[in-house]
């Protein structure tokens, strides 16, 4: 979760700087809890196994080269047959005679010979970087594990120490390496050389070098909530690390998406702007259906009870997705929204949605009654709310770890559970499934043919308050409908002699014609369910 964090925060950062303009230098006077949690992205990313992999790939098959000197030699000691060569046997300067040259018109020889001598070296760019970027490592945890000793916390400090000595001691195993003895210091960045960027191994070296070089200057608010007397939170962990794969996924669903909010630059920091009760919104659109989509992503947005947010108590879930368009339905009406709550301690959906629906002999507990209590209180609460979800770890062996109920037949309004957890490698498992429901829900948004968007055209109208009835009636002359959906025509009796036709025939006459109050066949006149005469 940390190296997932650090990854796409880093990307964050090398999108909206350019990678020129950042200046990477450890911060001396860096508070113990911002310097631990800086040290817990570095040690992560140096014990992830591809990160070892690479290192070990570079001691077995280290890149070699070839290092040229000149030197002085006499013509007897035989040449190379290449044209370096013949230049020199050709050279002006002090020469000697060949009395049997086989060469016709070159009867002297040079009487020294400048010749270049190749040797195989390991001392390399690519080389020199790799050790450059273990030295640079070392110097960065020595001074963390400075800013963490100075933590009042006697826990916190203890732990962090034996941490930061134990990273200490694997990287200066990689530069005990007898490859890394014949090494030299790195003069410039070798920025351009091909071995460095596509060979394995050091491929993966240089992206772990600016993967840190990023994370070390992120300022992460929310990691003073992961890490605390001397123990890390995970639950806390898991739900910050679901909030950026929720950024990964909405930004695959829109057209543009600005993540700008996310990062705040203070006295030439940067940091994630993510902090557990403070509320974060990253805003994207995209275009479905021909229709132009708003997307907001919100992280710990409160619902106050007001008339645009909660009408019970105040509800805050982890994430919440607006959906919104510009359209003619009546205000409030178009905009939709989706809530998620990340449960790190559950394993298997049963434990979110009960086991009704796969063993009615399983015994549930309360927790789960409580997690899908309070889905369907989001879903019950909040105004204009049409689908509410629990990401969970997940287990590999849960033959069913996603389930997403919906309330009629169409994909909202729901229920549901995610499993999403991270892997050993950079992928994310239960990512294709979530990433599947969020696109059928931004499409069936923007479809103007839904079931869902009918209903709540129609809640819209009938709560308005320009609609409140202030008197009360238990008369209906048409059970069918509700009265105010009753069409109702007032048709004029002009004379008794035509009330009377009217009862005689349980008839009314309408006009048609050109003539003047006419109506059409297909009028809503002629549909009226109730006729009120006077």
């Amino acid at each position: 979760m940390l190296r997932d964090i650090a990854e796409i925060s880093s990307t964050l950062i090398m999108e909206r700087f350019a990678p020129a303009e950042r200046h990477f230098k450890p911060n001396q006077e860096l508070p113990p809890n911002t310097a631990y949690e800086r040290f817990a992205f570095l040690n992560n990313l140096l014990r992830d196994e591809l990160f070892q992999a690479a290192m070990a790939e570079i001691v077995r098959r280290p890149h070699h080269g070839w290092l040229t000197e000149e030197a002085t030699a006499t013509p007897a000691r035989g040449l190379h047959g290449d044209s370096a060569s013949v230049r020199a046997l050709l050279a002006p300067g002090p020469r000697v005679g060949w009395p049997r040259s086989f060469i016709t018109g070159l009867e002297t020889l040079p009487r020294a010979l400048d010749i270049r001598i190749s040797s195989e070296t390991l001392d390399t760019p690519p080389n020199r970087f790799v050790k450059f970027a273990l030295l640079n490592w070392l110097g960065i945890l020595q001074s963390l594990g400075d800013a963490i000793a100075r933590s009042p916390d006697r826990v916190t400090r203890t732990r962090a120490t034996q941490e930061v000595a134990s990273a200490l001691s694997r990287l200066q195993a990689w530069l005990d390496e007898p490859l890394f003895l014949e090494v030299g210091d790195l003069q410039r960045f070798p920025a351009g050389d091909t071995a460095l960027m596509g060979r394995e191994g050091y491929r993966d070296i240089l992206n772990a070098y600016v993967l840190s070089e990023c994370a070390s200057q992120l300022a992460w608010q929310g990691g003073q909530d992961v890490y605390s007397a001397g123990q890390r939170d995970v639950a806390t962990l898991y739900e910050y690390w679901c909030f950026f794969q929720l950024i990964r996924m909405v930004r695959g669903q829109c057209d543009n998406f600005d993540e700008r909010s996310i990062l705040q630059e203070v006295d030439g920091d940067l940091g994630v702007a993510l902090q557990k009760g403070s509320e974060t919104v990253l805003t994207g659109t995209t275009r479905r259906l021909g229709r132009l989509v708003n997307i907001a992503l919100h992280y710990n947005k409160t619902f106050a009870v007001n008339p645009t947010g909660s009408w019970t108590r105040t509800m805050r879930p982890d994430y919440s997705i607006r959906l919104s368009s510009d359209s003619s339905l009546p205000a409030g009406a178009e905009d939709v929204w989706m809530h998620f709550d990340a449960k790190y301690r559950v394993d298997r959906i049963q434990d979110v949605l009960g086991t009704d629906f796969e063993d009615p002999n399983m015994l549930t507990s309360a927790a789960k009654r409580d997690d899908l209590l309070k889905m369907h209180a989001y879903r019950d609460a909040i105004r204009r709310s049409a689908g509410s979800y629990v990401l969970y770890p997940g287990s590999s062996d849960d033959p069913r770890p996603n389930e997403s109920l919906r309330q009629y037949q169409e994909i909202l309004p729901g229920l549901g559970a995610f499993s999403l957890r991270p892997t050993e490698t950079a992928g994310v498992a239960g990512e294709a499934a979530l990433s599947v429901f969020l696109t059928g829900a931004v499409s069936h948004f923007a479809s103007v043919l839904s079931q869902d968007r009918r209903a709540r055209y129609w809640s819209a109208r009938s709560f308005d308050k320009s609609e409140d009835v202030t008197f009360e009636s238990g008369w209906s002359p048409v059970d069918n409908r509700p009265p105010a959906d009753t069409a109702v025509l007032l048709g004029w009796v002009k004379s008794h002699r035509h009330l009377e036709w009217i009862r005689a025939t349980g008839r009314y006459n309408l006009r048609l014609g050109d003539r003047a109050g006419a109506v059409g066949l297909a009028g809503p006149e002629v549909s009226a369910a109730v006729l009120i005469l006077y």
